[in-house]
């Protein structure tokens, strides 16, 4: 059976920030877990000796314990292991230990950036209303079973919840919604990510790699006109009294096709899984106990529900549209990604003093904007997120909003737009044959 041997280095780190002087700053102990070079690391700690001895009169070595150097020394060692960049961490616990030692990212974030975790790294980041591309019949069940649950709710609690806090109540009691679970927690989202399955990923490799996501908040806000176009909404739902989501630091994605989600997501740490191996961490909140608490009066009622549905599910008429209002998950087309560069340019031009050199609402400017989002429309559907990510859509938008304010006409076709956005990502004639099939489609006409 495996046993990692990533998770004592872990909780060494972990021990380590717990008990280290508070007059000692952290990034003394974080510099000496990552520099390499062992004669370059002992020259540093000397130097902090020394700058602590003259400046604050203060004696490390009776601040320091001698275990605790031996732990960092423990700790430097598993973090310096030499790996490939490209390829998966061993495990969970050596992933978790790369991201203590990358705060910035993970562990000084709070608000800043959302995390997401996924046992399988090729699934689609799909509302689980949707997995399985479901037969109308099926949808239907699966719609029949969320109004259910959540007509339940309502006759138990009344007023005390609005509808979209029963959403979020139904996404993690039952799932089956359309709503995507985020977290503010790193670690709650690697648990996630490590749970196992009853299935393997796929059936031809030969193990499962997790994954790991994570965006900024404010890019995500900024690239859906603050949820107002087809990329979707982030929905902060706090209900009252519901343990799991406060334990889990949930918030909620809505309405977004993973299409979207995939071009979005930048930021992606995979690791390979292996049985028995979760990833728990009761200093941060996260063991399973912790994140599904057993006292928990909502459970008791899905219990409940559960045995009554099983029994005898109802068939409701209220359609799916109707009861999502509307955010019923579908395809983005080329008028989605229209609206998205039509908010990115509107965006930067409000931080420019004066009106562009050329009218952006001009027809010569619309017919550009339509070109590049069925551009980017069928490049997406012909080569995938490698040639048509958010990053290459930015740079088109970016070198676009350059062409109005410079009133530059040369700059402002769809080939020097392609030039400016998307060129960087191609890596070979293939790709160029693509590039030039979704170009030739969005300029024939």
């Amino acid at each position: 059976m495996y046993t990692s041997r990533w998770r004592r280095p872990y909780e060494l780190y972990r021990e380590l920030h717990r008990v280290w002087p508070p007059d000692c700053p952290k990034f003394v102990l974080r510099s000496l877990l990552k520099t390499r070079d062992c004669q370059k690391r002992a020259k540093e700690w000397e130097t902090h000796r020394q700058v602590y001895r003259d400046e604050r009169g203060v004696d490390l070595n009776t601040k320091i314990a001698p275990q605790w150097l031996e732990w960092t020394e423990e700790v430097w060692r598993a973090f310096n292991e030499t790996r490939s960049r490209t390829e998966p961490f061993e495990d969970a616990y050596q992933a978790a230990l790369h991201m203590l030692l990358i705060p910035s990212e993970f562990e000084e974030t709070k608000g800043q950036r959302l995390f997401r975790g996924q046992r399988c790294r090729q699934w689609s980041i799909t509302p689980s209303l949707f997995r399985g591309a479901p037969s109308e019949a099926e949808l239907a069940r699966r719609k029949d079973r969320l109004v259910s649950f959540v007509d339940y709710l309502k006759r138990q609690y009344h007023d005390r919840y609005h509808a979209h806090e029963l959403h979020a109540i139904a996404q993690h009691y039952i799932s089956g919604t359309w709503l995507i679970d985020l977290t503010w927690s790193p670690w709650v989202a690697l648990f996630f990510a490590s749970l196992p399955g009853k299935t393997p990923c796929d059936p031809n490799a030969s193990g499962d790699i997790g994954a790991l996501y994570w965006f900024k908040v404010s890019e995500w806000q900024h690239l859906s006109a603050d949820g107002t176009n087809a990329l979707g909404a982030i929905t902060y739902i706090e209900p009252k009294n519901v343990p799991r989501i406060a334990a889990q630091q949930a918030v909620f994605l809505v309405g977004s096709h993973h299409d979207l989600i995939m071009q979005y997501m930048p930021f992606t740490l995979t690791f390979h899984q292996h049985s028995g191996v979760i990833f728990e961490d009761p200093s941060q909140g996260v063991t399973n106990d912790l994140l599904f608490p057993k006292e928990d009066e909502l459970l008791k009622l899905k219990q409940q529900w559960e045995r009554e549905w099983t029994a005898n599910p109802q068939t409701y008429t209220v359609s799916l549209d109707e009861f999502t209002r509307g955010l019923v998950y579908r395809k983005p087309g080329a008028h989605d990604y229209k609206a998205i560069i039509i908010g990115g340019v509107e965006s930067a031009l409000m931080k420019v003093n004066g009106p562009p050199a050329l009218d952006p609402q001009s027809p010569a400017v619309s017919r550009l904007i339509d070109e590049l989002a069925c551009f980017h429309t069928c490049l997406y559907e012909l080569g995938g997120s490698t040639l048509a990510s958010r990053r290459e859509l930015e740079r088109a938008i970016e070198g676009l909003f350059i062409g109005l304010v410079d009133g530059d006409l040369s700059t402002l076709t769809l080939k020097e737009l392609i030039r400016w956005g998307y060129a960087p990502a191609a890596r070979g004639d293939e790709d160029w044959k693509i590039i030039r099939l979704a170009e030739y489609k969005c300029t024939r006409q």
